[in-house]
C-alpha cells in the first residue's frame, strides 16, 4: 500500500487516497475482525476495540478523523498524512 500511497502523494490527490484508504479500513473490519455490516448496523469504536485489542480511545481518535476527512471535499498533504498515520498504527497494533 506504500507504493500507492506515494503515487497519490505525487500526484496531489489526497481527498481520492483518503477515501480509499478509508473504505479499505472498512472492509479489514468487516472481513478480519468479523465485523459484518447489516443494513442499518453502524460500525462502532467500541466494536472496533473490543475485536482488535486496542484501546478504545484509540480507535475514537482514528473515527474521529475518519469523519473530519469525509466530511470535507478537499484535504491537505498534512490530513492525508495524519490519517494515514492512525491507520498505519492501527494495523500494526491490531491483535488480529
Amino acid at each position: 500500500m506504500k507504493t500507492v500511497t506515494n503515487l497519490f502523494f505525487g500526484r496531489a490527490d489526497h481527498k481520492d487516497l483518503a477515501e480509499r484508504k478509508i473504505i479499505y479500513l472498512f472492509n479489514y473490519f468487516r472481513k478480519e475482525l468479523g465485523l459484518e455490516q447489516v443494513p442499518g448496523e453502524i460500525i462502532t469504536p467500541g466494536a472496533v476495540a473490543a475485536r482488535s485489542g486496542i484501546d478504545e480511545l484509540k480507535i475514537e481518535e482514528l473515527f474521529s478523523t475518519i469523519a473530519s476527512v469525509s466530511e470535507r471535499s478537499f484535504i491537505g498533504a498534512n490530513d492525508l498524512k495524519s490519517l494515514n498515520a492512525q491507520i498505519e498504527t492501527f494495523y500494526q497494533t491490531t491483535q488480529r
